[in-house]
């Protein structure tokens, strides 16, 4: 969420086993009906391209109350090393021990993600398979919360260096990326973003439970915490003061 008025944005991380309303479609990309499945399905339902990212902005909006999603930007995992090596690297502390995907990757040691070894921290789900539990992706979404961090505080410095730097990293990146936004725009609103302090915004996670349905990991929401957080995130209380 970026608020164009002040620069302020907040991110929300959402778990890819959230479960929701997500539109189905048939083989031939004909729509069957709308189904409570894990948000990540949402993307197959598409041509992995446009499409795909559209139906997931569906699928989100739902999550949050009919919410618009104004724009949206899937990146192929091929683009996680471009962008850390951009910024000349990401600096992290390993919050689980990775050494069986890269033995340098050990929980507690300071270390800069370079390349594909940023890929394998942020994608890296289970060490091994007797760990596939409910609540496996937990830790990924944590680690990624710290790399996401780590990358814009870098990107931020970049920026103030070079503030033509947003639109080198939009270059590099769109032939691995698909959105709706233009490069104007990206430059625009990535401008806001680095301007009002991306490294000093909070990221959010949603509340709720993890269990194991009948084949996969399912996360149920908190729809008290998630209304809660949505009223806080995208409304501003009414008073008698208040703007129409």
């Amino acid at each position: 969420m970026l608020d164009t008025k002040t620069g302020k944005s907040r991110l929300i991380a959402i778990s890819r086993d959230t479960m929701t309303d997500v539109n189905v479609y048939s083989d031939l990309g004909n729509f069957i009906g709308t189904e409570k499945l894990q948000l990540c399905l949402a993307y197959t339902y598409g041509d992995g391209k446009e499409k795909s990212c559209e139906n997931t902005v569906r699928a989100v909006s739902r999550l949050f109350y009919g919410m618009p999603v104004a724009a949206y930007a899937a990146l192929d995992l091929d683009a996680i090393a471009v962008l850390t090596d951009a910024v000349g690297g990401v600096e992290v502390t390993v919050t689980k021990d990775l050494t069986i995907q890269d033995p340098s990757l050990k929980e507690g040691e300071r270390k800069v993600l370079t390349g594909e070894q940023a890929q394998w921290y942020v994608r890296s789900r289970l060490v091994e398979e007797k760990e596939a539990t409910a609540d496996a992706n937990s830790d990924r979404i944590e680690r990624q919360k710290q790399y996401l961090a780590a990358f814009g505080g870098k990107a931020a410095e970049q920026f103030r260096k070079n503030p033509l730097f947003l639109l080198t990293l939009y270059q590099k990146i769109k032939d691995f990326s698909v959105t709706n936004l233009s490069a104007a725009e990206v430059t625009y609103l990535g401008t806001l973003l680095f301007r009002g302090g991306f490294q000093d915004a909070g990221i959010l996670s949603i509340k709720g439970e993890a269990s194991m349905g009948e084949t996969y990991a399912e996360f149920h929401v908190d729809e008290q915490a998630m209304y809660e957080m949505v009223l806080e995130v995208f409304y501003r209380k009414a008073g008698k003061d208040h703007e129409k």
